[in-house]
């Protein structure tokens, strides 16, 4: 499935805090899909942004596990990171 994110959002979330959301934005402009008045993307990974950034609560180990790491190291996680973390919010 696909998720729709309008620029307007994007463009409230830069109001709201310029440097928190620049990573997501930019993100967002990067992976997704330019569509007629934003960007299309993979649900899942616009979900994944959404609890990276601290839009959406966490939703299991997984994310917990991925929060961790890449404050401690800095790291964004990689596909198969991202693979594992969706199996573990699963369980």
């Amino acid at each position: 499935m696909k998720a729709y994110i309008h620029q307007g959002f994007l463009d409230y979330l830069l109001k709201q805090d310029a440097k928190k959301y620049q990573g997501l934005v930019s993100q967002v402009q990067e992976e997704g899909a330019p569509s007629a008045e934003g960007y299309q993307m993979d649900r899942e990974d616009w979900e994944d942004l959404q609890v990276d950034y601290g839009l959406k609560e966490c939703r299991g180990v997984g994310d917990v596990v991925a929060k961790v790491i890449k404050r401690v190291t800095g790291i964004k996680p990689c596909t198969s990171c991202t693979e594992r973390r969706r199996k573990w919010n699963k369980k």
